[in-house]
């Protein structure tokens, strides 16, 4: 992205693919939380909600211009939380590095609501990276806890 010889179209290609990776990481996410609470979701639904984050990958790069996202990451917190009461009887053992994981990447997301991208780009990127690469690395606990 930092390549300035890029045309406009390029660049927006870039900011596409990573918008489509990150909110379609956030969608299985979700499913991961709920596969590992034990909390059913039909084949149905997991196709509409990974569709549902790709599309507001789309919409958020070409109609809202990149603000969806401060606007999804507290509706995310909520689900996640929604989540975890749900599958409350069910967090033992490995399960408890996925809540900790959730919980490290929502206060990074609540903290994002605090800085304007514009104002302080890198410290909106180093929280975003925050909430971005908590959750993953709870899932490498998970499994290594899982499988010790």
């Amino acid at each position: 992205l930092l390549n300035f010889s890029l045309s406009h179209q390029e660049l927006l290609i870039n900011v596409l693919v990573l918008s489509l990776t990150a909110w379609t990481s956030n969608g299985f996410a979700i499913i991961a939380l709920a596969t590992v609470l034990r909390i059913k979701i039909s084949r149905g639904w997991t196709f509409v909600i990974i569709g549902a984050h790709t599309l507001g990958g789309v919409l958020n790069v070409y109609v809202f211009d990149g603000a969806l996202i401060d606007y999804y990451l507290p509706i995310q917190f909520c689900i996640f939380i929604a989540l975890i009461l749900l599958g409350r009887d069910h967090i033992k053992g490995a399960s408890q590095a996925l809540i900790v994981g959730v919980i490290v990447a929502s206060c990074f997301a609540i903290l994002m609501a605090f800085f304007d991208y514009n104002d302080t780009p890198y410290n909106y990127n180093l929280l975003l990276t925050g909430v971005r690469i908590s959750f993953p690395f709870s899932l490498v606990v998970f499994v290594s806890l899982l499988f010790m």
